[in-house]
C-alpha cells in the first residue's frame, strides 16, 4: 500500500485515501475475528479510528531519526537493557 522508495513522506490525505481503499480487503482478511464484534466485520464503526492511528504511527515512524522501530507492549518498550542493547 505504501511506497517509500523515494524517501518522501505521504501527505495525510494521500495516506488516508490509500488506507480507505484497503477497507474491504482488511475486513475479508480479518473475518475470522468477527466474533469480537458480534459476528460482523470487526472494523465496523471503527475503521476511521484505525486509519487515524495508522496515520499517526506512519508520521512518527517516518520522522524517526534513529531509524529503528521497536514494536511490543509497555514492558518491552520500557526495558532499559533491551532498549540499549545493540545486535
Amino acid at each position: 500500500m505504501l511506497d517509500n522508495s523515494n524517501n518522501t513522506m505521504m501527505s495525510e490525505s494521500r495516506f488516508k485515501s490509500s488506507a480507505n481503499l484497503m477497507k474491504n480487503y482488511y475486513d475479508l482478511d480479518n473475518a475470522w475475528f468477527g466474533f469480537f464484534a458480534g459476528g460482523q466485520a470487526w472494523s465496523a464503526g471503527q475503521w476511521q479510528d484505525f486509519v487515524e492511528a495508522a496515520w499517526i504511527l506512519y508520521r512518527n515512524v517516518f520522522r524517526n531519526s534513529l531509524e529503528i522501530i521497536l514494536l511490543g507492549d509497555t514492558k518491552i518498550r520500557s526495558d532499559k537493557d533491551l532498549l540499549t542493547s545493540r545486535p
